[in-house]
């Protein structure tokens, strides 16, 4: 598949409505925004105004939620589906999730999968760099700007010819520390300050998807650019070993930011859902 967006970018990745998986999800996201705004309204948990507001939230959840496990679990089409049906339903039951947290476990994932094929262009590296530095004055979480910089360090360690990588992972880091420095450092303390039950799922969630890293195999699936080259193992796996890294970073945030990262759970639920079922289709 080539797009002109490709000249410039090795992580943008246009949605095709002629593939039946990306209409489906240009169609579905929406729609289930839409659905948690009315359930949100008709329950009388908030207003017309908020509810408006928390559609559009909604629907770029499921839409990021969906392009994660697209990345996390390529050669199984509906695990993004489940993932996406999850993380609607975290926003519908009124927990507060980020946009920007799964945001940044898709990039850093993308990064490392390298799924267009091509390596990172200098595009690639200021507009992530600028999105560290966004998700810093933003407030969001120190490790969402940890797991970029560690995304650009290990695709130059897959690939040394790409030493730019390190340069945006310096300012990355930087960013992070600054993150860090005014939202609070990790605690270990945080974590009990969590329900015994989130943290079991946590833990099982977790474990099982342990073992579906270990367990990946070879892709099926190929790269955007070239239809004759598969997406490597090692890669992928790395990808998913980031995202369960964010994942149980969240746990050191406590309850809220643990609740902010419930996406990035749902799609890591879906992938061990897809395949534990992989001939199951949505």
């Amino acid at each position: 598949m080539t797009h002109p967006v490709y000249r410039y970018s090795s992580l943008a990745r246009p949605v095709e409505p002629k593939y039946a998986s990306n209409l489906a999800v240009m169609i579905l996201a929406p729609l289930g925004g839409i659905a948690v705004a009315v359930y949100l309204y008709m329950t009388s948990i908030m207003g017309m105004t908020e509810a408006v507001f928390v559609a559009i939230e909604a629907m770029f959840i499921a839409f990021l939620a969906w392009a994660l496990g697209r990345e996390l679990d390529p050669d199984v089409n509906h695990s993004a589906f489940v993932g996406m049906a999850l993380a609607l339903l975290a926003v519908g039951f009124g927990f507060n999730a980020s946009i920007l947290n799964i945001a940044a476990v898709l990039f850093a994932v993308r990064i490392v999968n390298r799924t267009v094929g091509d390596p990172l262009k200098l595009f690639d590296l200021i507009m992530m760099s600028l999105f560290a530095i966004g998700l810093a004055l933003m407030g969001a979480p120190w490790w969402t700007c940890f797991l970029i910089a560690a995304a650009l360090t290990i695709d130059t360690v897959f690939d040394r010819t790409q030493g730019n990588n390190l340069y945006a992972a310096v300012i990355v880091f930087i960013a992070g520390l600054y993150a860090m420095a005014a939202t609070g450092a990790p605690h270990p303390g945080n974590v009990l300050l969590i329900e015994r039950g989130w943290l079991v799922a946590a833990a099982v969630a977790g474990g099982l998807f342990l073992l579906m890293i270990f367990t990946t195999p070879p892709p099926a699936t190929c790269c955007d650019l070239r239809a004759d080259e598969p997406l490597s193992r090692r890669r992928v796996q790395t990808g998913m070993a980031l995202a369960l890294a964010g994942g149980v970073a969240s746990l050191f945030g406590g309850p809220a930011m643990l609740f902010a990262t419930l996406p990035v759970w749902a799609v890591m639920a879906g992938v061990i859902e897809g395949r534990a079922m992989p001939k199951r289709k949505i």
